[in-house]
Formats: structure tokens, sequence, C-alpha cells
């Protein structure tokens, strides 16, 4: 957990003090090659503007320590509702730092590694591993029809934006293509 908020601090550093689609050229490139460019590209602008906003960072991390509350909780009533008998501080021990370690895309969805985790860590405390690969399960397939709400949402809004997932994607590209032309302008103006 130190070496992820190591890694996590310092990638932050990197990116909140320069804008690496303007200094890194392969940035740049990945961007116009892959197909996810464009929206890589808008997340980390969004990302990098919250420099200049301080507050909103603080309510983004907030935020996401609510969300965290949330996740873990679910995940208790998860493990209780298939009868894992485990305090309820295990759970805010193990859930964070098996969500932070199951983050890394070794497998898709996490699928395996997360169960892994919740076997490992909750047998330390007695809990049954085929209760704690269930309720690992359980919390995954939770997220899952949370992130279809998401999207029907999302897919909702742009409707009613009066425009088509596929108009969405077009844009997106066009966009990245004049700021990736703005920047190159730039670039040479500076040399």
């Amino acid at each position: 957990m130190l070496l992820f908020l190591a890694a996590a601090l310092c990638t932050s550093l990197i990116f909140f003090r320069i804008h690496i689609f303007k200094k890194w050229r392969l940035f740049r490139h990945l961007e116009n090659t892959l197909r996810i460019g464009p929206i890589i590209r808008r997340a980390y602008e969004t990302l990098y503007t919250l420099r200049e906003k301080p507050a909103l960072l603080c309510q983004t991390v907030f935020y996401s320590l609510v969300n965290m509350v949330f996740l873990t909780l679910a995940c208790l009533y998860f493990g209780k509702a298939v009868g894992m008998q485990v305090a309820t501080h295990d759970y805010f021990t193990f859930f964070p730092i098996i969500t932070v370690l199951a983050s890394v895309p070794l497998t898709p969805g996490a699928l395996g590694i997360r169960e892994g985790l919740f076997e490992q860590m909750f047998s330390v405390v007695g809990a049954a591993a085929s209760n704690s690969i269930l309720a690992s399960l359980l919390v995954y397939f939770g997220g899952v029809i949370c992130s279809l709400f998401g999207g029907i949402i999302f897919m909702l809004h742009t409707a009613s934006a009066g425009s088509t997932l596929k108009e969405e994607w077009a844009r997106l590209k066009t966009e990245s293509i004049r700021k990736n032309d703005s920047s190159t302008d730039t670039l040479s103006e500076n040399q």
C-alpha cells in the first residue's frame, strides 16, 4: 500500500506540474493512434484543470473517500448475507486494500485477482474461503449493475443533449485533432 501511495503521489506531481500532452510527444502520438486517445486526453485535461482549483480537488478527494466508505459498507452487507462472521473494522481494513490491489489491470475486471485477495485476507480473521469468494463476486456484480445504471444515465444525457453516441465520439475526435494542431503550432512557435 505504501508503494501504491508513493507511486500515486509521484504520478500526481508529474501530471499536475506539466501538461503531458503538450510536453511529451509520446502522449500526442497515443492520442492520435488509439481510438480512445481523445477520451484519455479529455480525462487528463479535466484532471489538469484541478491544479488551478484546489477547493474542487479537495471536494473530489472527499467524495472519493465517501464513495469508498459506501462501497465498504456494501461489501460488509454482502459478506453478512453469505454468512461471513467478520468484524466491521476488518472490512474497513481489508476492502480498501483489495480495491487498490485489484485496480492493477492483470485480468479483465480483476476477476480471479479480487477473489484470491478476498480469500487470503479474510481467511486471516477466520472467514471460510467459499464465503469470501462469494462475497467478492457479489461485490463485483453489484458494481456491474451500478455501472449499467450509470451507462444508461450517460446515454440518456447524451440523447437529451441532442446527439448520439456516434456523434459524441466524432466530436471528441475533432476536438482532439484541433487541440493537437494548436499545440503543434505553439511548440513550433516556441522553437
